[in-house]
């Protein structure tokens, strides 16, 4: 019978049990959630033009010049940043600090 319970997702197992297992307000959720925000920003505001600069540049065949390099190095900098951004976030919700 008490497999039954399991499968069935009962309240005391299973899927319930885990959305009342964590706080909004726990620091680690907030933290996971504004990182993401800033990640949604500067994606959107500063990196999206930026590759869309570059491969406008990369279509009218001008890799070599000043500004492509300019954008390279920008896209070299603001790239693993929000990469790095991503691996905090899942940090984060895979190991649930206590901050």
């Amino acid at each position: 019978m008490a497999s039954r319970s399991r499968a069935s997702g009962s309240s005391t197992t299973g899927s319930p049990t885990l959305l009342t297992a964590w706080s909004i307000t726990n620091l680690w959720i907030i933290a996971a959630l504004i990182l993401f925000v800033a990640i949604a920003v500067i994606g959107f505001a500063y990196f999206t033009p930026l590759v869309r600069n570059q491969i406008r540049l990369a279509d009218a065949g001008e890799t070599s010049s000043s500004e492509f390099e300019r954008l390279s190095r920008r896209n070299a900098v603001i790239g693993p940043l929000l990469g790095v951004i991503v691996l905090v976030i899942l940090g984060l919700m895979v190991f649930k600090p206590n901050f």
